[in-house]
């Protein structure tokens, strides 16, 4: 069994620790030394140790000596930030987390997947068929299930049939332990390099044609985005939503590295607040065909209703996002046509038009401008315009003293009229009348609308 430092190195590359400026050389990698200056590079990382020695200033050590001193922190700190680095959580005290069984269990499997493939023709047909490189295949860890089971070799070990149990990768079938996976294609589900889950695709008919890894501890469906990258998200500005694990490979490869799935067709709030918190902006790229539509008007509604901005690329002829840059199609052509989410519902689903008319009164008017230009109907319109006058009549007679008062109404003048407000928020205006009283005017016209507020409330109890 691997100690706790052994294990951490195991899971990193020379480029998790010392960065992506590296030069092969002969013994590993080279790079200028960081901690002083030089034109040659003079620094050595061996690839085996992942230890370093710069021939220039003599400093040298392990990965964690080296990050002791780049960072200034003591060892215990090293430990810490290399460990985040290699998918592992420590505890207070240095010591893995409690889960630490079920994510080893986790990546053992995944390179039992992987190995698999290597000769696994059927998966490597299919994966090339489908437009996926070589590049693509490494990089998302992709596997399949060979002939022999996967339960022998997490035996052999060292995992106990409760942790395997525990990890999703076995279920019970009449008394007897069973592999959870069989005949699928493998999607190891990684979130800060653990692989927490799976998710399966069957080739041959095999019902359900995807199939996740079941609720344990470490996997918790409705909380996690397939391959959610957050520098990159952070970095374009926006994430890219897609339905399908392929949909999302085939994106990465064509640069959108911003891209992400949910895993199963519906959108949670949880997964919603992952990406909020790196962009406020998500553009939805589902299927074209009618789920697709569906699932996507799902998440649409969700996203307005929480307050993110974005839009729904429509998809031509029933494609989904890896079949269209199959073909050669241009997505970033159909993510600048991609409609923003209440025009997309109200075009695609009629009866949610009430609903996002009522939303946008309480938006920004950018919002409500995009909406009306799109697909405003003229009463929509004539709603809007009134708003906007209410909101200018508000803001500019927040200043002016009232007339008269009571009860959370209040009547204020501005110019040859008498306006009624609610709570600072305007109702309607009255026409001061020709030699009247101004403030007798204003006193029952008041009490007016409060007597009818009044039996409004009494007829309400009956």
């Amino acid at each position: 069994m691997l100690d706790l430092k052994d294990e951490i190195l195991s899971r990193l590359t020379p480029y998790d620790i010392y960065g992506d400026n590296l030069l092969k050389s002969t013994k590993g990698f080279k790079m200028h030394c960081p901690f002083h200056s030089e034109k040659t590079a003079s620094f050595h990382i061996y690839v085996d140790s992942l230890s370093f020695h710069c021939f220039g200033c003599h400093k040298g050590g392990s990965a964690f000596e080296y990050v002791m001193q780049k960072e200034k922190v003591e060892f215990k700190e090293a430990l810490r930030l290399l460990a985040d680095k290699a998918g592992i959580t420590l505890s207070e005290g240095g010591k893995k987390d409690r889960y630490a069984r079920l994510y080893a269990a986790g990546l053992e499997a995944q390179k039992f997947y992987s190995e698999a493939l290597v000769s696994d023709t059927q998966v490597n047909d299919y994966l090339k068929g489908r437009g996926l490189t070589d590049k693509s295949i490494i990089k998302f860890h992709l596997g399949s299930t060979p002939v022999k089971s996967l339960l022998p070799h997490l035996k052999e070990k060292g995992f106990t049939e409760e942790e395997i149990l525990a990890a999703g990768l076995a279920h019970k079938k009449d008394g007897r332990l069973m592999d959870f996976f069989y005949k699928r294609v493998m999607f190891p589900i990684i979130t800060g390099r653990r692989v927490v889950g799976f998710s399966g695709r069957a080739l041959n008919g095999i019902e359900p044609k995807y199939l996740n890894t079941p609720a344990t501890p470490v996997f918790k469906k409705g909380e996690l985005l397939y391959w959610y990258n957050s520098y990159a998200v952070k970095e374009k500005g926006f994430c890219l939503l897609v339905e399908g694990n392929l949909d999302v490979i085939m994106c990465h490869q064509h640069g959108f590295t911003n891209t992400c799935a949910s895993l199963g067709s519906n959108l949670s709030d949880e997964q919603v607040i992952r990406i909020g918190k790196d962009t406020d902006t998500v553009i939805l790229a589902f299927d074209g065909d009618e789920a697709g539509v569906m699932a996507s008007g799902r998440a649409a509604k969700l996203l307005f209703e929480m307050r993110m901005k974005g839009s729904v690329v429509v998809m031509p002829g029933g494609e989904d996002p890896a079949s269209f840059l199959l073909k050669g199609g241009n997505m970033q052509e159909l993510i600048d046509q991609s409609l923003p989410f209440p025009v997309y519902l109200a075009k695609h689903f009629p009866s949610m038009r009430r609903m996002i008319s009522t939303e946008l009164l309480n938006r920004g008017r950018h919002e409500i401008s995009e909406f009306l230009a799109y697909i405003g109907t003229p009463h929509e319109t004539d709603s809007f315009r009134e708003f906007s006058a209410r909101l200018l009549i508000e803001n500019s007679l927040k200043e002016v003293t009232s007339v008269t008062s009571k009860d959370g109404m209040e009547i204020k003048r501005f110019g040859g009229y008498l306006l009624l407000f609610s709570k600072g928020k305007f109702l309607y205006w009255e026409k001061i009348k020709e030699k009247a009283d101004c403030k007798a005017q204003a006193e029952n016209m008041l009490s007016l609308i409060l007597g009818i507020r009044s039996k409004g409330v009494k007829n309400r109890k009956r």
